[in-house]
Protein backbone atom coordinates (compact mmCIF):
# COMPACT_ATOMS: atom_id res chain seq x y z
CA UNK A 1 0.00 0.00 0.00
CA UNK A 2 3.02 2.41 0.78
CA UNK A 3 4.24 1.67 -2.58
CA UNK A 4 1.23 2.08 -4.13
CA UNK A 5 1.27 5.96 -3.17
CA UNK A 6 4.89 6.50 -3.34
CA UNK A 7 5.13 6.44 0.22
CA UNK A 8 7.80 4.23 1.07
CA UNK A 9 10.16 5.67 1.56
CA UNK A 10 8.35 7.22 4.44
CA UNK A 11 7.64 4.52 6.69
CA UNK A 12 10.18 4.96 9.23
CA UNK A 13 8.95 8.73 9.58
CA UNK A 14 7.03 10.51 12.15
CA UNK A 15 3.61 11.62 10.38
CA UNK A 16 3.63 14.93 12.22
CA UNK A 17 6.86 15.68 10.46
CA UNK A 18 5.43 14.92 6.76
CA UNK A 19 4.25 17.72 4.09
CA UNK A 20 0.78 17.94 3.77
CA UNK A 21 0.43 16.28 0.12
CA UNK A 22 2.91 13.16 1.93
CA UNK A 23 0.38 12.84 4.55
CA UNK A 24 -2.56 12.35 2.44
CA UNK A 25 -0.78 9.66 0.90
CA UNK A 26 0.25 7.95 4.09
CA UNK A 27 -3.19 8.14 4.69
CA UNK A 28 -4.27 6.78 1.79
CA UNK A 29 -2.33 3.99 1.89
CA UNK A 30 -3.70 2.89 5.28
CA UNK A 31 -7.34 2.98 4.19
CA UNK A 32 -6.23 0.40 1.10
CA UNK A 33 -3.88 -1.76 3.30
CA UNK A 34 -6.93 -2.52 5.26
CA UNK A 35 -8.13 -4.30 2.80
CA UNK A 36 -12.30 -2.70 2.76
CA UNK A 37 -14.87 -3.54 0.95
CA UNK A 38 -15.74 0.19 1.10
CA UNK A 39 -14.15 3.03 0.46
CA UNK A 40 -15.04 6.34 1.58
CA UNK A 41 -12.90 8.96 0.51
CA UNK A 42 -13.25 12.97 1.93
CA UNK A 43 -11.39 15.10 -1.01
CA UNK A 44 -8.82 12.07 -1.51
CA UNK A 45 -6.61 14.51 -4.24
CA UNK A 46 -5.90 17.47 -2.33
CA UNK A 47 -2.90 18.92 -0.95
CA UNK A 48 -1.50 16.47 -3.92
CA UNK A 49 0.06 17.42 -7.34
CA UNK A 50 -0.80 16.44 -10.44
CA UNK A 51 1.33 13.17 -10.93
CA UNK A 52 0.08 12.05 -7.21
CA UNK A 53 -3.45 12.86 -8.18
CA UNK A 54 -3.17 10.77 -11.41
CA UNK A 55 -2.02 7.81 -9.39
CA UNK A 56 -4.33 8.33 -6.98
CA UNK A 57 -7.41 8.00 -9.43
CA UNK A 58 -5.59 4.86 -11.12
CA UNK A 59 -5.33 3.20 -7.52
CA UNK A 60 -8.98 3.76 -6.93
CA UNK A 61 -9.63 2.51 -10.54
CA UNK A 62 -7.86 -0.96 -10.01
CA UNK A 63 -9.67 -0.63 -6.33
CA UNK A 64 -12.94 -0.24 -8.22
CA UNK A 65 -11.96 -3.57 -10.56
CA UNK A 66 -11.55 -5.58 -7.63
CA UNK A 67 -15.31 -4.79 -6.81
CA UNK A 68 -14.38 -2.67 -4.01
CA UNK A 69 -17.24 0.32 -3.57
CA UNK A 70 -15.84 3.62 -3.88
CA UNK A 71 -17.71 6.66 -2.29
CA UNK A 72 -15.83 9.84 -2.48
CA UNK A 73 -16.34 13.58 -1.83
CA UNK A 74 -14.29 15.89 -4.05
CA UNK A 75 -14.51 19.59 -5.95
CA UNK A 76 -12.27 18.39 -8.88
CA UNK A 77 -14.49 18.07 -11.45
CA UNK A 78 -12.11 16.80 -14.49
CA UNK A 79 -10.56 13.94 -12.02
CA UNK A 80 -13.86 12.62 -10.94
CA UNK A 81 -15.82 12.17 -14.11
CA UNK A 82 -13.42 9.23 -15.15
CA UNK A 83 -13.69 7.54 -12.14
CA UNK A 84 -17.29 7.82 -10.94
CA UNK A 85 -20.51 5.71 -11.96
CA UNK A 86 -22.72 7.64 -10.18
CA UNK A 87 -22.90 11.19 -8.57
CA UNK A 88 -25.02 13.06 -5.79
CA UNK A 89 -24.81 16.74 -6.19
CA UNK A 90 -25.50 19.21 -3.47
CA UNK A 91 -27.53 21.98 -4.18
CA UNK A 92 -28.65 25.71 -2.29
CA UNK A 93 -31.20 25.58 0.54
CA UNK A 94 -30.78 21.59 1.10
CA UNK A 95 -31.73 20.64 -2.25
CA UNK A 96 -29.92 17.29 -4.57
CA UNK A 97 -29.63 15.66 -7.55
CA UNK A 98 -28.61 12.09 -7.57
CA UNK A 99 -28.14 9.96 -11.01
CA UNK A 100 -25.62 7.87 -12.91
CA UNK A 101 -22.53 10.19 -13.43
CA UNK A 102 -23.39 11.11 -17.12
CA UNK A 103 -26.39 12.19 -16.50
CA UNK A 104 -25.49 14.60 -13.44
CA UNK A 105 -22.23 15.72 -15.05
CA UNK A 106 -24.30 17.94 -17.58
CA UNK A 107 -23.32 21.89 -17.13
CA UNK A 108 -26.49 22.46 -16.27
CA UNK A 109 -26.55 19.91 -13.01
CA UNK A 110 -22.72 21.17 -12.45
CA UNK A 111 -23.61 24.86 -12.73
CA UNK A 112 -26.57 24.55 -10.47
CA UNK A 113 -24.55 22.59 -7.87
CA UNK A 114 -21.50 24.65 -8.19
CA UNK A 115 -23.22 28.37 -8.56
CA UNK A 116 -21.63 29.38 -11.45
CA UNK A 117 -21.57 28.42 -14.79
CA UNK A 118 -19.83 25.13 -16.03
CA UNK A 119 -19.23 24.46 -19.87
CA UNK A 120 -18.69 20.60 -21.12
CA UNK A 121 -15.17 20.81 -23.55
CA UNK A 122 -14.64 17.98 -25.39
CA UNK A 123 -11.02 17.43 -25.63
CA UNK A 124 -9.37 14.27 -27.67
CA UNK A 125 -12.30 11.71 -26.76
CA UNK A 126 -12.51 13.24 -23.01
CA UNK A 127 -14.73 15.81 -21.62
CA UNK A 128 -13.16 18.19 -19.29
CA UNK A 129 -15.43 20.57 -17.32
CA UNK A 130 -14.27 24.21 -17.07
CA UNK A 131 -15.74 27.47 -15.51
CA UNK A 132 -16.86 30.15 -18.00
CA UNK A 133 -16.17 33.73 -17.39
CA UNK A 134 -13.13 33.15 -16.26
CA UNK A 135 -11.50 36.71 -17.02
Amino acid sequence: ALQAFDVGHLAQRDVRGLSGGERQRVALAALLAQDADYLLLDEPLNALDVAHQIAVIKVLHQQRALNKAIVMVSHDLNLSYPLATHALLLLNEGGWLAGTAEAMFSAENLSACLGHPIQLVQVEGRTLFIPRDLV
